[in-house]
């Protein structure tokens, strides 16, 4: 197991405005954040569905 990233194959570092995901430089490949990244857009979606919805 990787001991950067614990295995996890990203890292998580939280910054004053949000988080941002980065791949382990040891163990990931590029595609490995698309599953998170295919989340945060569904996440943003069904937010700015729910703003027009409540306008």
């Amino acid at each position: 197991m990787c001991e950067l990233c614990n295995g996890e194959k990203k890292i998580i570092e939280q910054l004053s405005f949000g988080v941002r995901f980065i791949p382990c430089p040891n163990c990931s490949t590029e595609t490995d954040l698309q599953p998170i990244i295919d989340q945060l857009k569904a996440k943003i979606d069904e937010i700015e569905s729910a703003r027009k919805e409540s306008a």
